[in-house]
């Protein structure tokens, strides 16, 4: 069976897996499921990363505590840009749709 280094090792490097899978996700899905998956999939490995932290940082870690902490300040400013733009992604299909009942060009 395989130690806990492995995991460890594994671990480490969380952060930037969980990023890896949010791009390839995105890239290969479209509409709501890309949404979803932009919001789930780094809240997920957020919430993976800080429940074993404390497993993963054993032993002064500190590739580990630098990743994680790079990920964390990506993440304050990735949600607000993906709100961002998913507000504005969504206020234009209204108008396009609205245009489109009323019978108006755009």
């Amino acid at each position: 069976m395989l130690d806990g280094r492995f995991w460890q090792f594994l671990g480490t490097f969380l952060p930037l897996f969980g990023a890896i899978a949010t791009a390839i996700v995105a890239a290969l899905t479209t509409g709501w499921k890309r949404w979803t998956a932009l919001m789930a999939i780094p809240a997920a490995t957020l919430a993976l990363t800080t429940v074993y932290a404390d497993v993963i940082a054993r032993d002064g870690n500190l590739l580990f505590a630098a990743l994680y902490l790079s990920y964390l300040l990506a993440l304050v400013v990735y949600y607000p840009v993906l709100a961002i733009l998913g507000a504005k992604k969504w206020l234009d299909a209204r108008r396009k749709a609205n245009a489109r009942a009323t019978g108006r060009c755009e």
